[in-house]
Order: C-alpha cells, then structure tokens, then sequence
C-alpha cells in the first residue's frame, strides 16, 4: 500500500516530475532499516556460552547419569568424562516354594528352626552331654555353635539345631568352618527317624576335629548303614569358611566341596534313604565309648563350629542357595589379601 501510494504521488501532476527520485530514496532508506531492526530483535543468538549453575535449583529436571550426553564443544581440549553410575549387582534369584534358605549371619528365625534341649543322660546315648540353647552364639558374619567344658564334673554342653520341615530330594548346601579340636564332631546332615513316625534314614557331612585334613560321608536307610567314605581335603577344615553340598537323587547321593564334585555313592547302592528329613547343624563331643572315632575331648574352655550359610533347592527349582551367597559376597571370597601365606 504504501508503494502504491508513493508510486501514484510520482506520477501526479503535483509533482510536475520534480523531487521524485529524492522521496523514493528515503522511503527505500527507511524501509531498509526497519527490516533491519526486526532481523535484530527476532532471530535467534548464536556463539552464546552455555555455563552450567554450581547448584541446579530444586525444581530442576536433571539428566539421569546413565543417559549418554554428548560434549557441548566437540573442539575443546579437555577430555569428555561422561557420568558413571556403577553396574547394579545381579538381582538375587528368588526363594521358591519348597526350597530352604537361610543366611545365619543374621538373626535366627524361629520360624524355621528348632533349638535342640535333650538332656542325653540315657545309657544308651553316645553323646557326652546335654544341648543347651547358650551354645548358639549370634556373631555378625557367622553363627557359632560350641561345646562348652563341663566344670566341677559335670559333662559338657553341646548344640544343635534342626529346620522345622521336612525336605527330600535335592541340592543341600553349607557354609561353614567345622572345629579342628580333638574330641569335637562338626555336622551338617538329614535325619528323620521313629521320633517322626519314619524309619531312620540319615544323610551325613561330619568333620571330626582329630583328623583335620578330612571329611567323612555316609548315609543310612531304615537304620541300616549305607556306603561310607573318609576322603581327604587337602586343607585344615578350621582354616576358614567353605562350601560342602549334597545332592540327594533316588538312586545315588553326590558329595561336593566348594562347588566340584568330590565323592558319590556307588551306583548299585541299595541303601539310599527314601524318606524326607529335616536339616541339622551340630556341635558335639561323645562318651567315651566314642573315643575311638572321635578322639578325646581335649580342648581347654571350649571349642566351636561356624555356619554362615544352609539352604535346600529341589531339583529343577531355580532358587537362591548358598551357592550364590558363596560366589556374589565378599566375605566368601578365597583369595583374600587379608590371610596369612605363611
């Protein structure tokens, strides 16, 4: 419009031809400018520095370190650090139903085990003295169960305990340090017998203190012994927690000692155990009757076993067992740079 304007006062008789290149001239001036100052006001600023605040507001989105960021100036001298948030540790497989789990460093739960209490004052009893429930001492990465020396000619205490149920066939695990005093068995085993309405059928790790270097197996059905076996170790079994396991299969039992098979039942063994059992853990010394197999009880105050770890998995259950505790803590790691090589 106003070309048009400007346009029809050049051609107008007014004019008569004079002063028209001079407004035109100024009109080009003017609107030259304007377009100008609004280029300035409206198109966006470039070459900026963009300068991070020392403390983002509270109410600031910010981005989440695992997100990959890319450098604001990829000509910059200085090296591109991004964010590093640390690789979670594996999500642990869940406790499935009909499986068993217990980390004894932490607080004894009762609903899943029972103290035992028995006087064992029988004739027949080959145990030396009585379970006391003040031989299970809590410690913060293990469980202690003792055998405390009698005073005054009174026998020794001992402790066991056993799971509330019952559990068949499958992988039974451990981790635990037995004792290495002479006189003192160290167990980790099934057992059910007449005290449940069951024949006796038992299955045994047992580490006898005077022969340290040792792990005996064995295992019974209907109170009639199966195959029995003494296998070296080639360490002290009071040397440091580790891993012993079973695995209990209708027509063998296999024995493992940190992870790698270590003994199996033959395989025409017709004394297998049928019937389920519960798991116990014990520390105990014998009569001397028992001297034979266990040796004399020749410890001062008292002598200890350590469990940190007991669990159970059926076969073809994929649940958490000490196998896993055993290989993601630390605390079970072998090669600890905190042990004597001497």
């Amino acid at each position: 419009m106003v070309l048009t304007s400007l346009t029809n006062f050049a051609h107008s008789e007014q004019t008569n031809g004079r002063y028209v290149l001079t407004p035109f001239a100024w009109v080009f001036a003017l609107m030259f400018s304007l377009s100008q100052w609004a280029a300035e006001d409206f198109a966006p600023i470039v070459d900026v520095a963009a300068i991070a605040p020392d403390k983002a507001p509270d109410d600031l989105i910010t981005v989440d370190p695992a997100d990959e960021i890319a450098p604001l100036d990829a000509t910059t001298d200085l090296a591109d650090i991004l964010p590093v948030r640390p690789s979670p540790s594996p999500q642990p497989r869940p406790i499935r139903q009909g499986s068993f789990f217990a980390d004894l460093r932490k607080p004894l739960d009762y609903n899943q085990w029972r103290v035992s209490t028995h006087k064992n004052d029988k004739d027949n009893d080959y145990y030396g003295g009585p379970w006391k429930i003040e031989n299970i001492i809590q410690e913060p990465d293990r469980l202690i169960l003792k055998v405390t020396a009698g005073k005054d000619g009174e026998r020794p205490s001992m402790a066991e305990m056993q799971t509330r149920q019952k559990y068949h066939y499958g992988r039974y695990e451990v981790i635990m340090r037995p004792s290495a005093e002479s006189g003192v068995v160290s167990t980790f085993f099934t057992y059910t017998g007449p005290w449940a309405g069951d024949p006796k059928d038992e299955i045994d790790i047992e580490f006898v203190g005077k022969r340290p270097e040792t792990v005996e197996y064995n295992y019974w059905k209907n109170a009639r012994k199966g195959a029995y076996s003494r296998e070296p170790l080639g360490f002290d079994i009071s040397s440091g927690l580790n891993l012993y396991a079973f695995e209990w299969h209708p027509d063998e039992i296999i024995w493992f000692v940190n992870g790698e098979e270590h003994y199996r039942s033959p395989r025409d063994a017709s004394r297998i155990p049928s019937h389920a059992g519960n798991i116990f853990i014990s520390a105990w010394t014998g009569v001397e009757g028992m001297y034979a197999w266990t040796g004399p009880a020749r410890f001062e105050d008292s002598a200890q076993a350590e469990y940190a770890c007991v669990s159970f998995t059926p076969f073809g259950a994929d649940s958490y067992s000490c196998s896993d505790l055993w290989a993601q803590d630390p605390q079970f790691q072998r090669d600890d740079p905190n042990l004597s090589s001497d």
